[in-house]
């Protein structure tokens, strides 16, 4: 048994979710960008460790997209170098690189600036 604003209410939702999902960056453009940083990701770790990364699909790729949602590809890319180069610590995992980015980023940004 379904009341009047029920109807309106589910009918309000469906249209603010399908409108949310047109705004959205295409998702098969989104999810191969951060397929390719997992690859460059794991090659990279691979290279520098010897050894292979453990990886968590959708926690890692969640993190890829998000960063993916504000920086281009080659950004992402360049900061990961960066975070192997001159992060000390052993913990090379995505989710201590995406704490890391912003200060990277930046220190990139700044070095190619000049300052």
């Amino acid at each position: 048994m379904s009341t009047e604003w029920q109807a309106g209410y589910d009918d309000g939702y469906k249209d603010g979710y399908n409108a949310g999902l047109a705004a959205r960056k295409p998702t098969t453009e989104n999810g191969t960008e951060a397929k390719q940083c997992l690859d460059y990701y794991f090659q990279t770790y691979k290279n520098k460790l010897g050894c292979v990364p453990t990886i968590y699909g959708a926690r890692d790729m969640k993190i890829l997209k998000g960063l993916l949602k504000n920086y281009d590809l080659e950004a992402v890319k360049e900061t990961m170098d960066t975070f192997f180069a001159y992060d000390k610590r052993v913990d090379y995992t995505l989710p201590r690189f995406q704490s890391r980015f912003d200060v990277l980023y930046l220190r990139n940004k700044r070095i190619a600036e000049g300052r």
